[in-house]
């Protein structure tokens, strides 16, 4: 091995081993901040169990949570928003978010959806709400709810023209 590969190799392992604390670290704080109970409960406000799985069920928060990374502010956006769902039902109820029932979640996801234009709480509801219902959608099994198991593109809905008996508009 040439005496430049040997420097090169060797200046970036100590590379690698110094900065993967520093990833490990960035990692936990995000994840800690994030309380991903809070975020789950808030998840399954939005897109509760019924004859499809709740949005938790399908690891949304978690693809959220991944999601918020890519984009700038999202992740302290929803730090926040989780702050803020955290602070309400203490103010509320006494107990944390995680923990009310569904109908002490809803008072207050219904806050957040009725906060005014441009505050924390709107933009985490109004930012959260779009990407987790784009996510929902992209996931097979939400399909079953819609009532059909495949994208509609590009076959189309085969059954329309038997369904509404329009055979006679060919």
């Amino acid at each position: 091995m040439k005496r430049r590969a040997f420097i090169r190799r060797g200046i970036q392992t100590a590379l690698t081993i110094y900065s993967l604390p520093l990833c490990n670290v960035y990692a936990n704080i995000i994840d800690k901040n994030i309380s991903k109970n809070v975020l789950s409960r808030f998840v399954d406000t939005i897109i509760p169990e019924d004859s499809t799985p709740a949005a938790s069920q399908l690891s949304l928060d978690i693809m959220l949570i991944k999601y918020s990374k890519t984009i700038k502010n999202y992740t302290k956006l929803i730090e926040l928003g989780c702050e803020w769902l955290n602070l309400q039902a203490h103010s509320k109820y006494k107990m944390p978010f995680d923990v009310l029932n569904e109908a002490q979640r809803e008072a207050i996801v219904t806050l957040a959806e009725e906060s005014a234009l441009g505050s924390i709480p709107k933009l985490f509801f109004d930012r959260v709400c779009s990407d987790l219902l784009r996510l929902y959608y992209s996931v097979p099994q939400s399909w079953i709810g819609l009532g059909f198991n495949q994208p509609p593109q590009p076959h189309g809905y085969p059954d329309y023209i038997n369904k509404f008996n329009l055979s006679h508009y060919d």
